[in-house]
Order: structure tokens, then sequence, then C-alpha cells
């Protein structure tokens, strides 16, 4: 019944008053599932009805009741205020998510961790420079060079390094960046320089470079993102 009343915008607003009316608490698992998918077709009915007041209220609501909002819900809202050009209420949720200890950074690349996406963050982060708030500058900083580097943009990644010192980086904690940006170059520059060579071997040799490569990357992918998470949660006690 609720997918049926998010396929219109007359009737959307009834499919939010009856997910309001689940139960709070919720113990059996497929019970709390269910409700997880409902109120995801609710929130993707209220964004694309442009009804971001009402949408957010998924997320504020959760919160007022101390608990965490969906991270599914959250992404497809804050991508869809920035959509909207909302710059400012993308910074307020931002900001309250902060605040309540809810990772930032997962909806923000989720949404946007693309090259005109970054744009985006880029604009929040400006927005965010405004309210002199330290610690939301430098997690969405830290965002802005993550996104950078997974689209190998290298360059750019290190010039916001400049703007970390701003926020009260030390040089030691800009080292980090450094080398991590650095390593990640060169494995970027190793891997295409070997696949290159891969046109002038034999096929069996070939698959099974092919598979050593594949291996390689994925080990290093799990490596840093470890190494991310961790300067993730440095930034945090920082401030």
């Amino acid at each position: 019944m609720v997918k049926v009343l998010c396929s219109k915008k007359e009737t959307v607003h009834l499919a939010l008053e009856i997910l309001n009316d689940i139960p709070e608490q919720l113990t059996d698992e497929e019970d709390l599932w269910l409700k997880q998918r409902l109120c995801m077709h609710v929130a993707e009915a209220l964004c694309g009805f442009k009804e971001l007041e009402a949408a957010k209220q998924l997320i504020l609501k959760p919160i007022a009741n101390s608990e965490h909002p969906s991270m599914y819900v959250i992404n497809i809202i804050i991508t869809a205020l920035v959509k909207a050009g909302e710059i400012r209420q993308v910074l307020e949720m931002v900001m309250l998510l902060e605040s309540i200890g809810f990772d930032i950074f997962e909806p923000l690349m989720f949404g946007f961790g693309r090259s005109n996406g970054m744009l985006q963050i880029k604009k929040i982060l400006e927005e965010a420079k405004k309210k002199d708030c330290k610690l939301i500058n430098a997690l969405l900083c830290h965002t802005l060079i993550v996104g950078y580097y997974k689209l190998k943009k290298f360059d750019v990644a290190l010039k916001l390094l400049t703007q970390m010192k701003d926020f009260g980086f030390s040089d030691t904690n800009l080292d980090e960046y450094r080398k991590l940006i650095h390593s990640v170059s060169l494995m970027a520059m190793d891997r295409k320089m070997a696949k290159e060579q891969l046109a002038e071997m034999e096929p069996m040799d070939k698959e099974m470079v092919e598979e050593q490569l594949g291996r390689m990357a994925a080990m290093d992918s799990v490596m840093i993102e470890k190494q991310l998470e961790e300067m993730y949660l440095n930034i945090r006690a920082l401030f």
C-alpha cells in the first residue's frame, strides 16, 4: 500500500503518515528490514516530488528519538538537497549528523563521488567556512581529498592540503596525506605500465599476470581504505 501511495504526489504524504505510525521500537529483524525498505521508498518519493521539507523529517524524527537515521535515507535526502541547490540546508544537516557522531563521509561520497559531485562538496565546504567550524571544514576537505584520489586527480588532492593546514592540521598530519597520495599515484602508474606490457605476453602468462594484478589492486584498495578511515577518525580526535 505504501508503494502505491508513493507513486503520486497527492498521496505520498499519506505514505509518510503510515510510516510514522509504525512503532519506533521493533525487535523482529524482518519487521525492521521492512520498515527500512518502506522508509527508503517514502524518502525517494518525497525527494522525487521535491517535497524536501517532509523528507527531512525522516532524518530529524529518529534523531529526536535518540536513534540513528538510516544511512540509505540520509544518502537519498542529502543528494536531493544538493541537486536542488539547498547547500545551506545540506550543511545544517551535515553539522547535525556530525553532532550525534554520525559518519558524514559516507553519504557525501555516496551521492557525489564523481567530478561534478566534487564541485557540490566544494560548495558545501565554502558554506561551512562561513560558520568557522574547523571540524566540519576538515571533514569536508578530507572528503574532497578522498574523492579526488578515487578519481585519480592526485594533483588536485595535493592542492587541498593547503586548506587542511588552515583548519589546524600540523605538518605531521599533512605528511600522512602526502605520503598516501604519492603512494596511490605510484601504484596507479605501476599498474598502468604493467597493463601496457601485457599486450606482449603469451595468453597463458597474460592471464596469470592479470590475475595477480587484480589481487594486488584489491589488497592495495583495502589497505588504503583502512588508512583513510584512520585519518578520518584522527580528524575527529583533533577537534
